[in-house]
């Protein structure tokens, strides 16, 4: 059966039925787009918070939303608490301030962030710029860049002059050739990737290789077996902005990053990361402020934490599987 699916934007609330509408809350994460939620019902407002973070280039986002919630005077918060056990927290400021120190001096810098994650996109930019280089990104964030433009938020213009599209070698490698005509070349490359290959600030391998102090560049796991053709020089680096393993397949995944790394003489490694998550601190200013008459935990290992920062007149009400709870109007 086909889905009812519509777009919900800020300040125009999608009716569900007569008396119930959503509106669509814009606050900062680490991916664009992350949105909170308010649920109009006649019995009051009830608010979730998605995934959010006060730091960041949108951090002000997080802010008016709490305002808002504050003055919708909430009959329930649903309230996200991936690091209610956290105290301290690393900004994206940091990320820049940090990455930049390590990278000067640097032959070539390689770099690992979450491929959607715009903002620490930004920040490597940032330190491109700051050291004298060009941020090289893949054929999947160029065309996520290309997507975002004209949008409000922070993304990177793909015609920045310190951004770089980096055309990696395909099945039959013959971007760094010459002699091939243009559409032997192109059928290398899937439908969407095509439009980039003649992108003015397009460069291949053989470019970052013959030029390490001009470029950082990002390599995921995916990707790793591209330091071959990168060949990084001594005095290269590499960062890891990423977060850490979370299971026994993650642990996996990283022993097989870190054999690459020794393999080019990278290891060890610089680790960078700022989470796009409230800490304990934070959520207790945010669920303070909003001042809910229930406050219910959600994504969290920790909901028993969520009595510590509510507010006295705030009742805790832990989420179990499977139950039905519905909300006293008085």
């Amino acid at each position: 059966m086909p889905r009812d699916f519509r777009i919900i934007e800020e300040s125009h609330p999608v009716k569900l039925g007569h008396d119930i509408s959503v509106e669509s809350i814009p606050v900062n994460h680490s991916l664009p787009g992350a949105c909170a939620y308010f649920i109009h019902t006649p019995e009051g407002t009830i608010v979730y918070t998605g995934d959010l973070r006060f730091h960041g280039y949108g951090g002000m986002l997080t802010q008016k939303f709490v305002q808002r919630a504050s003055q919708a005077e909430p009959l329930a918060l649903l309230c996200e608490g991936t690091r209610i056990d956290e105290t301290k927290s690393v900004s994206e400021q940091d990320v820049q301030e940090k990455a930049t120190e390590i990278a000067q001096g640097k032959s070539l810098v390689i770099v690992d962030f979450p491929v959607r994650d715009t903002e620490r996109m930004t920040s490597f930019l940032e330190v491109a710029k700051a050291t004298g280089r060009r941020l090289a990104i893949s054929l999947k964030q160029a065309f996520l860049l290309k997507q975002l433009e004209g949008t409000a938020g922070n993304a990177p213009s793909l015609n920045d002059k310190n951004l770089a599209i980096y055309l990696r070698r395909k099945d039959w490698g013959l971007i760094t050739k010459t002699g091939y005509p243009a559409e032997i070349v192109r059928q290398d490359y899937e439908e969407w990737e095509r439009e980039f290959l003649n992108h003015p600030n397009a460069v291949t391998c053989d470019d970052i290789s013959l030029n390490q102090t001009d470029f950082i560049v990002r390599i995921d796991f995916f990707e790793l077996p591209d330091l071959t053709s990168l060949k990084p020089a001594k005095g290269s680096c590499y960062i890891r902005s990423l977060t850490e393993p979370l299971d026994e397949e993650d642990l996996i995944d990283l022993e097989r990053v870190e054999n690459w790394l020794k393999l080019f003489d990278l290891f060890p490694y610089h680790k960078i990361h700022a989470s796009g998550h409230l800490n304990g601190t934070e959520l207790k200013y945010l669920v303070q402020e909003i001042n809910p008459k229930f406050l219910i935990p959600v994504h969290t290992e920790h909901p028993e934490l969520f009595k510590k920062i509510a507010g006295a007149a705030t009742k805790v009400v832990p989420p179990e599987q499977g139950q039905t709870f519905s909300l006293p109007t008085d």
